[in-house]
C-alpha cells in the first residue's frame, strides 16, 4: 500500500486511499505536470495473489488499461496513463467527484430510492451499457454493483472498475474465469454454466433496480430474489414484471438486449404513479358524494316530516306527511352478447402480457410488453375473466387462462 506522499513515475503525488476491492487499491493523486489537476491511481500488485493467479490478473490489468484506452462515453471514466513500477501495475484515470450508488443508498430511508430517481438512475446505466454492448466484439462490464456506479453532484451516472470487464467471444461455451459479485452475477458467471454476454449485464441490472426500490440486500439470498411488490407493495406491477424478467435464472427467458429493457421501462415515475392511483382516487371521490347525498336526503325528510325544517331552505312542497321515497336500485346494466372464449396454458417464466402475446399470434410484438395500450387493456380482460387481481397479475406454470377473442 503506497502511503500519502509517494510519487509515481515522477508526476502522480498520492494523496490518499479512496477505495480498493478484490482487484486492486485505488488512491486520490495529483498530477505535478498540470497543476491543480487531481486523477485516479488504481494499483494492483501481482505478488499479493497466489501464484496461479498472477499471471491472469495482470492480464486483467492491461486488458482493462487497452479497453477503457479505445472506449470513449460520458458514462465512463477516461484513462490517461499506464505503467508498471515497483512490480505493480498502475492505471490512471480522470478523477470523479461524487458519490457511489452504495453510499446514496445508505443514506436513503431504508435503503430505497424513489422511484423516479431509481428509473433516472437506470436509464443512465442502460445508455452506457448499450455503448459498451454495441461495440465490436462486444464488450460485457459483469461486475454491475452499487459500488461500482458512481453519481456526480450534476447528476449523471458512471460506471467505474473494468477489473473484470471482458470481451465476448463468440463461439466460445464458457468463461475461461468465473468471477463477479455474488448476488449481482448473473448464474452463468458460476459454475461453468456458460459464457457470459450480454445478457449477463441485464441481469445485473434488475438486481440493481430490485435493490434500489426495495432496499433488499441480494448478496443475502443470491440468484433468488423476492418479489418486490412482496417487499414494497406500492411498486408499481409493470416495474415488478420489469425486474422479474430482467432476472431469470435463463438468459434466453430475460429481455435479449439492453434497449429492449429500456423501452419497458415507465416512461415517467410519477406520471404512472398518478395514472395507477387516479381509478381509485376517482372511484373513493364517487362513493363519498354518495354517502353524503343520501345522508343528506334522510335529514331532509325528517325534518319535513316532523315539521322541524328552516324555513328558509327551498324545500319542494309536499303533500300532507307523505313524501317521493329516495331512489335507491341502480339501473340493470344492458347484458351484452356471449363472447366465443378459447384457452391457453400458461408456460413456465410467462407473464400474463407474454402469454397474451403467444395466444394473439403476430398481435404484438415481443418487445411491447407494458408498452402497447391495446395489449394492456388486452390483458386486463383476461384477468377479469379469470378473476385474476390485476393489481398483482400472478399466472402459474400450468394454469389454464380462459381467452377472449384477439383485437382486430
Amino acid at each position: 500500500m503506497l502511503v500519502p506522499g509517494t510519487i509515481l513515475q515522477s508526476r502522480y503525488r498520492i494523496a490518499r486511499q479512496i477505495g480498493g476491492g478484490g482487484m486492486g487499491v485505488v488512491y486520490l493523486a495529483e498530477d505535478t505536470r498540470l497543476s491543480g489537476r487531481r486523477c485516479a491511481v488504481k494499483e494492483t500488485s501481482p505478488a499479493a495473489l497466489p501464484p496461479q493467479d498472477r499471471a491472469w490478473a495482470t492480464g486483467a490489468f492491461r486488458q482493462e488499461a487497452q479497453m477503457l484506452a479505445n472506449l470513449d462515453h460520458p458514462g465512463l471514466t477516461a484513462v490517461t496513463d499506464f505503467f508498471f513500477e515497483g512490480g505493480n501495475w498502475y492505471l490512471v484515470m480522470d478523477f470523479v467527484v461524487g458519490e457511489t450508488l452504495g453510499d446514496r443508498l445508505d443514506r436513503s430511508p431504508n435503503r430505497r430510492l424513489p422511484l423516479r430517481e431509481a428509473l433516472g438512475i437506470t436509464r443512465q446505466l442502460c445508455t452506457v451499457l448499450d455503448y459498451l454492448h454495441g461495440q465490436r466484439p462486444p464488450v460485457v462490464f459483469r461486475d454491475l454493483k452499487p459500488g461500482n456506479v458512481m453519481l456526480t453532484p450534476d447528476g449523471e451516472v458512471k460506471l467505474i472498475d473494468f477489473g473484470i470487464a471482458r470481451f465476448f467471444k463468440p463461439g466460445r461455451s464458457r468463461d475461461t474465469v468465473n468471477l463477479g459479485t455474488p448476488g449481482y452475477a448473473a448464474p452463468e458467471q458460476y459454475g461453468g454454466k456458460g459464457q457470459t454476454d450480454p445478457r449477463s449485464d441485464i441481469y445485473s441490472l434488475g438486481v440493481l433496480l430490485h435493490e434500489m426500490l426495495t432496499g433488499y440486500d441480494p448478496q443475502s439470498t443470491p440468484f433468488n430474489l423476492p418479489r418486490p411488490r412482496s417487499l414494497v407493495p406500492t411498486i408499481l406491477p409493470g416495474v415488478e414484471q420489469v425486474i422479474l424478467r430482467a432476472t431469470q435464472s435463463d438468459p434466453a427467458a430475460r429481455y435479449q438486449s439492453i434497449a429492449q429493457f429500456r423501452r419497458a421501462l415507465p416512461q415517467s415515475g410519477v406520471r404512472d404513479v398518478l395514472r395507477g392511483w387516479v381509478p381509485w382516487v376517482v372511484a373513493g371521490a364517487a362513493v363519498v358524494a354518495v354517502v353524503t347525498a343520501l345522508v343528506l336526503g334522510l335529514l331532509l325528510g325528517q325534518m319535513v316530516a316532523s315539521g322541524t325544517a328552516s324555513p328558509t331552505l327551498p324545500l319542494p312542497t309536499v303533500a300532507g306527511p307523505t313524501r317521493a321515497p329516495l331512489p335507491t336500485a341502480v339501473p340493470t346494466p344492458v347484458p351484452t352478447p356471449t363472447e366465443q372464449l378459447g384457452t391457453i396454458t400458461v408456460q413456465p417464466g410467462e407473464t400474463l402480457y407474454q402469454v397474451c402475446q403467444r395466444y394473439c399470434v403476430g398481435k404484438w410484438p415481443s418487445d411491447s410488453v407494458d408498452v402497447d395500450p391495446e395489449l394492456k387493456t388486452y390483458a386486463e380482460k383476461v384477468a377479469r375473466i379469470n378473476e385474476i387481481s390485476w393489481e398483482i397479475p400472478v399466472v402459474n406454470p400450468g394454469q389454464v387462462l380462459k381467452m377472449p377473442p384477439c383485437p382486430k
